[in-house]
């Protein structure tokens, strides 16, 4: 029962455990759609190296969608200055759309395009195993910890490097969980 059920349940709450902080956070500073936008970079870092040739479940894939996201997490942090002129939830949408336009047109390509697209949109979080849990609990455990160490540091819009470490930490926890659950479920 463990096996079917209980690693499953237990990846679900994890996952939406260090997901609904991180969301108390993003509604703090008011860029709701972050977390759509990063898991969309990480869908689409995925995408390209699913198109290098790698497995889906690879660790190249992972490193991909981590650097995707990164980077992602540096425009954003660095973009926070222009909010005065404008507004970061525009950002946050270009930088979603662009990713999911560049994702379906590089999928488009691929023979097996439509399997993966759904692999990346939907995840495997039913499939999931201790395999899965000993990599994110240790991971949303660090990120939570620093988190809990720097306080109200990450939570207020600060300084670039402030901005950098929330960003940059929100998009390792989505870049992780995009692998388990999927986008749609991210």
């Amino acid at each position: 029962l463990i096996d079917i059920n209980g690693l499953p349940l237990l990846s679900c709450l994890a996952v939406s455990g260090i997901l609904v902080y991180l969301g108390m956070h993003v509604v703090e500073r008011k860029v709701i759609f972050v977390d759509l936008a990063l898991a969309q970079i990480a869908a689409l870092g995925a995408t390209v190296a699913f198109m290098l040739g790698h497995s889906v479940q690879s660790a190249a894939t992972y490193g991909y969608s981590l650097v995707f996201t990164l980077f992602a997490a540096l425009l954003l942090a660095f973009t926070r200055q222009w909010a005065t002129r404008l507004p970061q939830e525009a950002l946050i949408g270009v930088i979603y759309v662009v990713a999911a336009a560049a994702a379906i047109l590089l999928i488009d390509r691929a023979p097996q395009g439509a399997e993966h697209l759904k692999q990346v949109l939907t995840g495997n979080i039913l499939t999931s195993g201790v395999k899965d849990l000993a990599f994110i609990v240790p991971l949303y455990t660090g990120v939570g910890l620093v988190h809990w160490l720097l306080g109200r540091r990450l939570s207020d819009a600060g300084t670039f490097v402030w901005e950098f470490i929330f960003y940059a930490s929100f998009g390792v926890v989505v870049t992780s969980s995009v692998a388990i659950a999927g986008v749609l479920l991210v």
